[in-house]
């Protein structure tokens, strides 16, 4: 047996025993070591623009930081940390996976209040046209706002918790409706409203982006007057 060989099989067995300590360090020490504290990370990273209950800050005064008393989804709440949308910081890189959890977990099972649980489509639109259409329009596709210079978000595309935060919030211009104003059972139906408007049903034939029946009549009606046209300039040989 060559000298080579021995030291082969002790190289290899060397690092045997080295990857074995590690794993049994990397499984003792996080059970030694005290779990993460959400609510004083998300008050340290989180709060200066979520604000200290996840109430949301203006953006009147601040960074707008959306409201996250709606959101009941420890996964969207960990990808917004870990990713950052919109203008939002990704603190992948200055949180560990244990602490972001934590945060997550912290939003949603603390933070989180205003409770989803579905409402009437039907009461929900009435209550829409009647508080938001004037800006965001009924199809929520958003418009502009003259008397603030600024434009009304489209709410296509947008998160539930996101929808039912800034009801209560108030971003911006937008005015807050409290629970006095809109209940929570409301709240629901608005959400709901939003959701269903986005992807209604389709009977068929060319939606025409769902502006609605005048829209969609007009377009019959230029549809109908170039057919005239067309079939007079054909009896007319095809001469102007």
């Amino acid at each position: 047996m060559s000298i080579r060989f021995i030291s082969r099989v002790l190289l290899v067995i060397f690092f045997a025993f080295g990857f074995m300590f590690a794993q049994q360090t990397a499984s003792v020490s996080p059970s030694g070591a005290a779990p993460p504290d959400g609510a004083a990370i998300f008050s340290q990273h989180c709060a200066k623009c979520h604000g200290e209950k996840g109430e949301g800050i203006s953006a009147k005064t601040s960074i707008a930081g959306p409201n996250l008393q709606a959101e009941h989804d420890t996964g969207l709440a960990m990808t917004a940390i870990e990713v950052g949308p919109s203008h939002m910081p990704s603190f992948a890189w200055v949180l560990s996976v244990p602490q972001m959890r934590a945060v997550a977990n912290y939003v949603t099972q603390n933070l989180a209040v205003i409770p989803l649980a579905g409402g009437n489509i039907g009461e929900g639109g009435t209550l829409f046209r009647t508080n938001c259409a004037p800006c965001h329009r009924t199809a929520v596709g958003g418009g502009a706002l003259a008397f603030t210079g600024i434009n009304a978000p489209d709410l296509s595309g947008k998160s539930e918790a996101l929808v039912a935060g800034a009801i209560r919030w108030g971003p911006g211009p937008m005015p807050s409706f409290p629970p006095a104003v809109i209940s929570d059972k409301q709240l629901d139906s608005i959400v709901e409203y939003v959701k269903f408007v986005q992807h209604p049903p389709d009977p068929g034939g060319n939606p025409l982006r769902y502006y609605g029946p005048v829209a969609e009549g007009f377009a019959a009606w230029i549809a109908v007057f170039a057919l005239v046209v067309f079939a007079g300039w054909i009896e007319r040989g095809g001469r102007g």
